[in-house]
């Protein structure tokens, strides 16, 4: 069965045993890296990585042929949305959930996300995998 998603117990990538240990451990050491850390680098209300990633997925579409809108949509789009919802002014709480059947890239969920008053349970479904592969990324992303 083919899979986008990395397979991390790939022995002919990764090695075995010790081997594969070591290089899956490498990895993982240079996302936690100080240097990678831009969390006192934010203003109130920024959002670096999303600006970056919807600026990359604006690109991404153009390159690819492809429309925009099969992959995110546009933040002043969620904004109105989530205005619509009136997700800002209700009462939310953990078990209050966002669900977008074709949430693409997952743009719109972490809008409405983020205009919600608490946290909220999010979420998507995605027919295509390499864009719900995007919008897992995505999510991780923004924690």
């Amino acid at each position: 069965m083919f899979s986008d998603m990395p397979d991390f117990n790939d022995a002919n990538k990764l090695g075995s045993g010790k081997e594969m240990v070591d290089r899956l451990t490498n990895l993982i050491a240079i996302f936690e890296r100080p240097a990678l850390d831009f969390s006192s680098n934010r203003a109130d209300g920024d959002d670096i990585l999303g600006d970056a990633y919807e600026y990359l997925m604006r690109h991404f579409a153009t390159e690819s042929g492809k429309s925009k809108g099969q992959f995110y949509t546009p933040a002043e789009v969620s904004r109105i949305m989530a205005q619509i919802l009136g997700i800002s002014e209700a009462k939310t709480g953990a078990s209050t959930t966002v669900y977008d059947p074709t949430c693409g890239s997952g743009s719109l969920l972490l809008k409405v996300g983020d205009m919600a008053g608490t946290a909220v349970s999010l979420y998507g479904q995605e027919k295509d995998s390499a864009t719900a592969g995007l919008a897992r990324m995505n999510m991780i992303l923004h924690d």
